[in-house]
């Protein structure tokens, strides 16, 4: 598993329209949009090649997607995937790297050949066997419950019972995902609402997507991870104020800030940045604050994932009494994915012609979709988050004293990164206008 249980024990600091899905690539590899399946059977414009299930997408940064270094442990691929979806956003955004993680670690399983050779290279392992393990070793490390906070993943194979998914898949993902496994009729409203349902109940109402499916629809894999705890020092409502945050573009809107003291206190500094970070009571699990200094914007260390990754593990630690101004904020974010894994080096799953999924079955199968949706609120008692990745592979013709003080003040763009107790990056984000929903 090369360094990843060293990344775990240590401090990893790294930081969907639902429905629509992506043709894959013809032979020039151009992407070419199918019709979703609950609207009209015309196909999309040739203009509209670059739009993916009906949203905008843009590629990794070149610097990301072609100046990279290899990825060789869940940490890198957090980093990369993360710099790649945040680099140049103007919204609320925020990912969950590890749900994406499993969602696509059961979809190199499902692979066979080069398709999940591109796979595993973007997950940074070199086999079936030491992505369970890295896999597992998530699962066991992170998963905490108790009666006051809860941080979970929830994995699901939601097989096409008309399709021929082979038995021996089915039990793996079960037996190394921990993966709740469903035969169902794909094109049929009830499945959609079970698959709802139980993405709802596993992120404890705070996402209920919609599905449509249809008969060609092969596999659906789902990852879900719900997070909710109490800060260990939690922030007086009285002493909140409104003020000013000013967005990237210069303008400003009206924000409401918590406000609290933090003596003697650890701050790492860079030339680009300063750091803190707020613990949960419970579980312990951390949320960095990455706030660009003056001069800086936080693209200054999205650009690549080693900057970002000196942005959150770099720095020179220093001592303060730190004064943390942070704005309440609540949002949800929703993408899909197909893009950005296209750009970074995942080409073959999505090529009709060219993707192999012979681990899952005998017939002709491709990536049509991955999507992720997100929802974080933080406030002066705690966090709450959730995240939600789905995976969907289908057949051929599917339609488509005191130390001195030093102020952080949230008062404008920033990034953050939740992690669990020992490390394992959870959710990344990046708030760019804390009155947005």
């Amino acid at each position: 598993m090369k360094r990843v249980l060293a990344t775990f024990m240590g401090i990893a600091l790294l930081l969907c329209s639902i429905g629509c899905r992506t043709a894959p690539q013809s032979s020039e590899g151009q992407m070419q949009q199918l019709p979703s399946t609950d609207t009209s059977s015309e196909p999309m414009n040739e203009g509209d090649a670059d739009r993916k299930g009906g949203m905008m997408i843009d590629p990794a940064p070149p610097s990301v997607a072609q100046e990279r270094t290899p990825v060789e442990d869940y940490a890198d691929f957090a980093a990369l995937v993360s710099a790649a979806y945040l680099y140049g956003t103007d919204q609320n955004k925020m990912i969950s790297p590890v749900s994406l993680y499993m969602a696509l670690a059961m979809v190199a399983q499902a692979a066979s050949g080069d398709t999940q050779a591109e796979l595993m290279n973007l997950l940074g392992e070199d086999s079936a066997q030491s992505l369970n393990l890295s896999a597992d070793l998530i699962n066991r490390t992170i998963v905490q419950e108790n009666k006051d906070a809860l941080l979970t993943i929830a994995n699901a194979l939601w097989c096409n019972k008309n399709l021929g998914v082979k038995d021996e898949f089915k039990t793996m993902v079960e037996n190394s995902y921990g993966a709740d496994v469903f035969d169902v009729l794909m094109n049929n409203a009830d499945t959609w609402e079970q698959m709802s349902q139980w993405v709802s109940d596993n992120t404890k109402g705070t996402l209920v997507p919609d599905f449509q499916f249809d008969d060609l629809d092969l596999l659906v894999l789902m990852s879900t991870i719900y997070l909710k705890d109490a800060w260990a020092e939690p922030f007086d409502k009285n002493s909140n104020s409104d003020d000013v945050f000013t967005k990237a573009d210069g303008t400003t809107v009206t924000a409401t800030y918590m406000h609290k003291s933090f003596l003697d206190s650890t701050l790492y500094l860079g030339d680009s940045f300063a750091r803190f970070t707020l613990q949960t009571g419970t579980l312990g699990a951390k949320v960095h604050f990455i706030l660009p200094l003056e001069g800086y914007s936080a693209n200054d260390f999205l650009t690549n994932p080693q900057t970002f990754e000196n942005a959150l593990l770099g720095g020179k630690e220093e001592t303060f009494s730190v004064d943390v101004s942070l704005p309440t904020f609540s949002f949800e974010d929703e993408m899909e994915l197909n893009g950005l894994l296209d750009s970074l080096g995942v080409h073959r799953a999505f090529d009709l012609d060219k993707a192999e999924f012979s681990n899952a079955t005998d017939g002709d199968a491709y990536l049509s979709k991955v999507a992720q949706q997100t929802c974080i609120s933080i406030d002066e008692q705690g966090i709450e988050a959730s995240g939600f990745t789905e995976a969907v592979i289908s057949t051929r013709g599917v339609n488509i004293s005191h130390s001195p003080k030093y102020d952080f003040s949230l008062d404008r763009p920033f990034v953050f990164a939740i992690t669990s107790d020992n490390g394992t990056v959870l959710f990344v984000g990046a708030v760019n206008d804390p009155t947005q929903n």
